[in-house]
């Protein structure tokens, strides 16, 4: 009778270590999955039209601001629209620009354009790889376009650079067609 109750708490310990919690394996997940319910709801709103904005900096030696516009119809994206702008002092200038549609999309990869991707596959690719939990690094992650993300980002604890430390995101203009 021992040896049964020996394995039937084996047992039950491997299926309760195998069911770890989603929320284990990235940070801010009661507020990503908050914001992700926000999103799905403004999306059957627009009947899966849209367009958002999505921002990236870069600063070091000199600044940067990279925006890339997507457009989405029936969940497929119809447009992404790039421009990398160098910031100054003296003024700014639009250093590239470009905009890709049909067989197009995807043929620009320099200059950090967010790839193709709908606002579904954004949300998935912030939850798997910028939220993604490891203990040496420090997360920020907002939702204050009603409810949809705004902001996600990721930096390193333990690695101090000057240029180009936190990878992450903005996104602004989140708006139906």
């Amino acid at each position: 009778m021992y040896t049964y109750a020996v394995m039937l708490c084996v047992l039950a310990m491997t299926f309760f270590s195998a069911c770890k919690k989603e929320s284990d394996d990235f940070v801010y997940a009661d507020k990503f999955n908050k914001s992700y319910k926000a999103w799905l709801s403004f999306k059957a709103s627009a009947n899966d039209k849209y367009s958002f904005v999505v921002l990236r900096e870069r600063r070091g030696t000199f600044k940067e601001d990279i925006q890339t516009t997507i457009t989405v119809d029936s969940g497929k994206v119809k447009k992404r629209a790039y421009v990398r702008t160098k910031i100054a002092q003296a003024g700014n200038e639009v250093v590239e620009e470009w905009s890709e549609e049909g067989r197009d999309l995807g043929t620009h990869g320099s200059g950090f354009p967010l790839p193709v991707m709908n606002m579904d596959q954004f949300y998935a690719h912030v939850r798997t790889v910028i939220l993604k939990y490891n203990p040496d690094h420090e997360y920020q992650f907002t939702a204050e376009n009603n409810g949809i993300i705004s902001s996600a980002s990721v930096q390193s604890k333990t690695v101090r650079c000057t240029d180009d430390c936190i990878s992450g995101y903005f996104v602004k203009n989140i708006t139906k067609l």
